[in-house]
């Protein structure tokens, strides 16, 4: 029993891992619908790309980690250096919608940044919908994204300096710098 749950599981892997490195170019993922709750209507994630380009930021209701960043990501695009920069709080779980609902209402970030994958095509794609907190930076100039590490040292619940690091990581590669994980920066156009 044992022996056939370790192939079912390899098999599991080999086609998960084959798919996303098919995966989508840029322009399809910042083509990619996204559902704001709070108005009931879709928005192509392009819309977002500003200036220098995108945050976007894969999160659940039951992800304390990825609330425990959200206010600062929020701050960071208020100051003079995230100016430029849009945001967007995407949700990987749909079947927690009311939880999603609650935890932005009482939240004191704006709703405008709260977003929704319903097909789960992009949390997918990023394999957002195993691992979360994740971000994934769309660089507008020339349309390049770059998925940030997740790691001890940008763990806001572990590292005071989480957001630091962060932010220092955000700006390279918005200005034009390499990835912090070379093998995830995709330039397909």
């Amino acid at each position: 029993m044992k022996k056939i749950l370790i192939v079912v599981c390899s098999i599991v892997l080999v086609f998960t891992s084959l798919h996303s490195e098919s995966g989508m170019t840029s322009k399809e993922v910042l083509g990619y619908q996204v559902l704001n709750p709070r108005v009931n209507r879709n928005f192509a994630l392009e819309k977002f790309v500003q200036d220098k380009g995108l945050i976007l930021s894969f999160w659940m209701p039951s992800c304390i980690p990825c609330k425990a960043e959200m206010p600062a990501l929020q701050k960071f695009i208020s100051t003079d250096e995230g100016k430029g920069i849009n945001l967007v709080f995407l949700s990987t779980d749909m079947s927690q919608v009311d939880e999603v609902n609650t935890f932005i209402d009482s939240s004191s970030i704006p709703s405008r940044y709260f977003y929704e994958d319903v097909d789960l095509k992009l949390s997918i794609q990023f394999k957002a919908n195993i691992s979360v907190p994740l971000i994934v930076l769309f660089r507008k100039s020339d349309l390049r994204y770059c998925s940030l590490p997740r790691d001890e040292k940008h763990n806001f619940d572990k590292n005071p300096n989480a957001m630091d690091l962060l932010r220092v990581e955000i700006l390279e590669f918005l200005k034009g710098g390499k990835c912090p994980l070379d093998s995830a920066v995709k330039s397909k156009k």
